[in-house]
């Protein structure tokens, strides 16, 4: 008997070659392009216009590598063994303490800083319920609360109408300086 090897794309194999498994790939890939086609009806539009947003915040330690761009699971347990810590913050606090290359002013500022397609996704994305990873947070030299990673994110957020209180992730090394400038909630506050 003959074994039959079930043809793979590139993409495929590569995903292989770095571990992560066929059937789940081929399930993210399919979700992608039902995700490209949604992002393509949200560019540009005012928030207005956007569907009711509620954040499903995904606190797993699985999905903190998707706070950082491009990591691979095994990259992130390799730089990150212990991960990051996660504390819940009042966002009207956060936005006003956020940095000024981080924050978004105005709605126009939505479509007109970053790459559209990314936020669009974030609006595709967060529309259809699926888990999203918390912002990442940290301290630059000068003392002022920065975004490590989450900048669509957070534009999304601020434009939807944000929940009270939201989670973040920050390295377990910085909590003295964030703390010194953002009231952190180990537990989230009732509303």
């Amino acid at each position: 008997m003959v074994d039959l090897i079930e043809p793979q794309t590139f993409e495929e194999q590569l995903a292989v070659l770095n571990g992560e498994d066929l059937s789940e790939f081929r399930s993210n890939q399919l979700l992608r392009a039902e995700l490209a086609v949604d992002e393509k009806i949200f560019i540009n539009q005012k928030p207005s216009l956007w569907p009711s947003l509620i954040f499903n915040w995904d606190l797993s330690f699985e999905g903190q590598r998707f706070a950082l761009d491009g990591f691979r699971a095994k990259e992130f347990k390799k730089s990150y063994p212990e991960g990051f810590r996660l504390a819940w913050v009042s966002f009207a606090d956060f936005d006003k303490k956020l940095c000024h290359y981080n924050r978004r002013d105005n709605e126009e500022e939505v479509w007109s800083i970053g790459e559209k397609t990314k936020t669009a996704g974030v609006i595709a994305y967060v529309a259809r319920n699926l888990p999203i990873t918390p912002l990442l947070i940290n301290v630059n030299s000068e003392g002022e609360l920065c975004l490590n990673g989450g900048n669509h994110r957070y534009a999304v957020l601020k434009f939807s109408g944000a929940d009270a209180f939201i989670p973040v992730y920050y390295d377990f090394e910085d909590f003295e300086k964030i703390s010194s400038v953002l009231e952190l909630h180990e537990l989230q506050p009732d509303l």
